[in-house]
């Protein structure tokens, strides 16, 4: 029972870690709508990982600077900010604002702001997903994707709970393009994509990886809850028909390849290497599933007509 107490314990910090920007942005909230600074109002805010984990200092330092910093930093930055806020506040006799506060810290005490701009959060957020988001889908882009994966490695050196990574290629996709034309093509990656979306949970991160190629981040997915994804996403693509110009041009298949971190690799590019080993065993198949396993593996984890290890 004390186990399963520390695994689920593991597990929230791990779901509120993929989702902290909520914290940040509650944090922010609660300070520039405070009433009276005076006192020790302020004392909640400060010592924040003692509830929230070391990582909520950074990611606050984000959301007010678009500046990343190492925690032990960004809580010193913090804790320094809140000083700070606190002195503007009480000589100017009002609530100014932690944001003012940020930009005359990092601009006049720190100078690690050397030409700060002024731009509403609610543009600069759609700036910046249109920055990683990819423009036929509507996906992430390969941008993205190179910058979440360390993210997902870091949690799980934090939380201990193992994510994994899909790869999937369309089959034939050039006869498909050759057949229909690419416009046609064009169609089919975007159904592809929706298929992904509408299969996917809603914490996992799909991405469009360049061509006909997408990958799914799956935290907190081992490898056999990473194989029931990827199964269900090439069932679903399989029964799709993709509509184009009022034809139906029949359905496509994809192939998945999977690999889970930390069994099958401890970095970034061995991860994504061992998916796309397995993506290539998939492919000699078409309209396939495979997780990647020891080469000198013997004996199928299932059985032929199941995911097949390489």
């Amino acid at each position: 029972m004390q186990m399963r107490n520390v695994a689920e314990s593991k597990h929230n910090k791990a779901r509120f870690d993929a989702d902290k920007g909520n914290v940040a942005s509650n944090v922010i909230s609660s300070i520039n709508s405070l009433k009276h600074v005076e006192g020790g109002v302020l004392g909640e805010f400060m010592n924040m990982d003692n509830n929230h984990g070391d990582s909520v200092y950074p990611d606050i330092i984000y959301k007010l600077t678009r500046m990343h910093v190492s925690p032990a930093k960004a809580k010193k930055c913090w804790n320094d900010i809140i000083s700070h806020y606190q002195k503007l506040c009480k000589v100017l006799d009002r609530n100014v604002g932690i944001h003012v506060a940020v930009s005359d810290y990092f601009s006049n005490i720190k100078s690690m702001l050397k030409h700060p701009v002024l731009i509403e959060e609610g543009e600069l957020v759609h700036r910046e997903e249109s920055a990683y988001r990819d423009g036929l889908t509507g996906l992430f882009n390969r941008r993205y994707f190179n910058q979440e994966m360390p993210r997902e490695v870091e949690r799980f050196r934090r939380f201990g709970i193992p994510f994994s990574l899909l790869m999937l290629d369309l089959d034939h996709f050039k006869r498909f393009n050759d057949k229909y034309g690419h416009q046609a093509g064009d169609t089919a990656l975007r159904v592809v994509a929706d298929v992904i979306l509408q299969s996917a949970r809603v914490y996992d991160k799909a991405v469009r990886y360049g061509g006909e190629e997408f990958a799914v981040i799956l935290p907190q997915a081992c490898r056999t809850e990473a194989s029931v994804a990827a199964e269900r996403i090439r069932v679903s693509v399989e029964e799709q028909s993709i509509l184009h110009e009022g034809r139906n041009l029949g359905s496509i298949t994809v192939s998945v390849g999977i690999a889970t971190f930390p069994i099958d690799a401890l970095e970034v590019i061995g991860l994504v290497r061992r998916a796309d080993q397995a993506l290539y065993v998939a492919k000699r198949r078409r309209n396939a599933v495979v997780a990647y396993c020891d080469y000198n593996r013997r004996m199928p984890r299932h059985p032929p007509e199941h995911s097949l290890p390489v």
